[in-house]
C-alpha cells in the first residue's frame, strides 16, 4: 500500500503550490479564554452562586478571580495609550463596584473589566471577550431581578424544585433544592454564552446548536 505524502510532495516540482503557505482560519488566543473564565468565575462567586459565603470572604474570592482574568488577559499585550487608559478605568470601577453590598453590582463588575480587557484584543479574541461581558451582565440582570422582584423570585424557585424533581426520577432519592442550590445562575450565564456563541457562529446554526 502506498503512502500519502504531504501537499508540497504530491504537488510535485514544478507546482506553483508547493512553496505556498497552507492557509488556517486563526483560532482563539488561550488568553483570551483564560481571562473569559476567570471572568465567569468571579461573577458566580460574586453573585452568591457557589454557596453560602460571608461577605469579606466573598469579596476576597472575586477579587481573586478578578485579578488573575486581568493578568491572563494583559499578557503578552502591547497596549496603547488609549487602551491602558480604558483599562485603567475598568479596573477601578471593578475595584469600586465590588466594595458595594449588592451582588448585582459585584456581578457587574466582571463584566466591566472584561469590557476593558477586550479594548486591547482584535478579532475573535475581542469577540470572546464581550460575548462573557454580555453573558455576565445578563447574570447581573438576573440577581437583581431575583433579588427584588417577588414573581421572578417565586418562578426561579418552581424552577428550582421542578429540578430536583428530575433528578428524583432519575436517581430514586427525593431532591429538595430552590433557585441557588439548582444551580439557575449557571443555566443564565451559559443560556447566554450558548445563544450569543449561536449569534455569531454564522450559518449553518442547527447543526451547531444540537
Amino acid at each position: 500500500m502506498g503512502r500519502v505524502g504531504t501537499d508540497s510532495q504530491q504537488a510535485g516540482p514544478g507546482s506553483d503550490h508547493s512553496s505556498e503557505p497552507v492557509a488556517r482560519a486563526p483560532g482563539v488566543p488561550w488568553a483570551a479564554i483564560v481571562c473569559s473564565l476567570g471572568g465567569l468565575a468571579a461573577a458566580w462567586v460574586a453573585a452568591g452562586s457557589t454557596g453560602l459565603l460571608a461577605h469579606s470572604l466573598r469579596g476576597a474570592l472575586t477579587w481573586v478571580l478578578l485579578g488573575f482574568a486581568a493578568v491572563a488577559g494583559c499578557r503578552g499585550r502591547k497596549w496603547s495609550v488609549a487602551t491602558i487608559a480604558w483599562l485603567s478605568l475598568a479596573v477601578i470601577a471593578a475595584i469600586a463596584m465590588t466594595a458595594l453590598r449588592s451582588p448585582a453590582v459585584n456581578v457587574l463588575a466582571a463584566a466591566v473589566l472584561l469590557a476593558g480587557i477586550a479594548t486591547g484584543w482584535s478579532g475573535s479574541a475581542r469577540s470572546v471577550l464581550r460575548l462573557a461581558a454580555l453573558s455576565i451582565a445578563v447574570l447581573a440582570v438576573f440577581v437583581q431581578a431575583r433579588t427584588s422582584i417577588p414573581l421572578v423570585w417565586l418562578a426561579g424557585d418552581l424552577v428550582g424544585q421542578g429540578i430536583g424533581r428530575c433528578a428524583e426520577l432519575i436517581t430514586g432519592q427525593p431532591l429538595w433544592v430552590g433557585a441557588t442550590f439548582a444551580g439557575l445562575d449557571f443555566l443564565a450565564v451559559m443560556g447566554a454564552l450558548y445563544a450569543g456563541w449561536l449569534v455569531t457562529a454564522g450559518r449553518p446554526r442547527w447543526p451547531r446548536a444540537i
